[in-house]
């Protein structure tokens, strides 16, 4: 008997493949959303005092949101911190620049710390 005696059957194959697929979606999934209710559970007192001083400074809201694409097509909302004065783009979208006078101070400093993506968790 040689090697080419032996066949295997393809669709026995594909099955176990994805079988074993599923198995790590499922794993990676409930890391994920481990992941992202730890990182909530540590980052709630700073978004507490981001929304607080974000109150004291403007009277815009404390979120921008807007409509995204994920994973197989799905829409999803995507939410940031508001880190721009009210009207910012009235005259139109453009980049940020540095020491941009249309981010606010507050925004400005969750910029640099990354922390106006933060709400991203709760689409996870």
């Amino acid at each position: 008997m040689g090697p080419r005696d032996f066949s295997i059957d393809e669709s026995l194959y594909v099955e176990r493949a994805m079988a074993g697929r599923v198995i790590f979606d499922s794993i990676k999934r409930c890391f994920d959303i481990a992941a992202s209710l730890i990182l909530l559970f540590i980052l709630f007192p700073v978004s507490f005092l981001v929304a607080l001083l974000h109150l004291l400074e403007s009277s815009g809201s404390l979120f921008f949101i807007q409509k995204g694409v994920g994973y197989g097509g799905a829409e999803f909302r995507l939410m940031k911190y508001w880190t721009m004065v009210m009207d910012a783009e009235k005259n139109g979208p453009r980049s940020a620049e540095p020491n941009d006078c249309r981010i606010t101070r507050i925004g400005r400093f969750i910029r640099v710390f990354r922390i106006d993506e933060a709400p991203q968790l709760f689409n996870i």
